[in-house]
């Protein structure tokens, strides 16, 4: 019966884990950009678009890789990292910082 306690607090723990990460699914749109987003699917799969007037729209796929608050986003283009907080994905690429809102 002592190991009950014990046994139960792992499993929320585990299960925080998984709501963590379901909860960061969806688009996060470009504050610059209203247009752009930045779309995390389920199965570490995300999707890119940038809507260009002049070279014409710009879609990327690629899978990303998610470790509370950091996010690793990787494609054929490259790979760039950022952190999730709440609602909001920051990311750093080329030493500039994007930020995407979740809508």
């Amino acid at each position: 019966m002592a190991l009950l306690p014990v046994v139960a607090f792992t499993s929320c723990s585990d299960d925080d884990k998984d709501n963590n990460e379901s909860s960061i699914l969806g688009r996060y749109y470009d504050v610059e950009c209203p247009t752009d987003y930045i779309e995390l699917q389920n199965g570490g799969k995300f999707v890119m678009f940038v809507a260009d007037d002049k070279d014409g729209d710009y879609y990327a796929k690629g899978t990303y890789v998610y470790d509370a608050p950091n996010i690793t986003l990787s494609s054929e283009e490259g790979v760039v990292r950022g952190k999730i907080s709440g609602n909001t994905m920051t990311i750093t690429e080329e030493g500039e910082e994007f930020m995407y809102v979740k809508r």
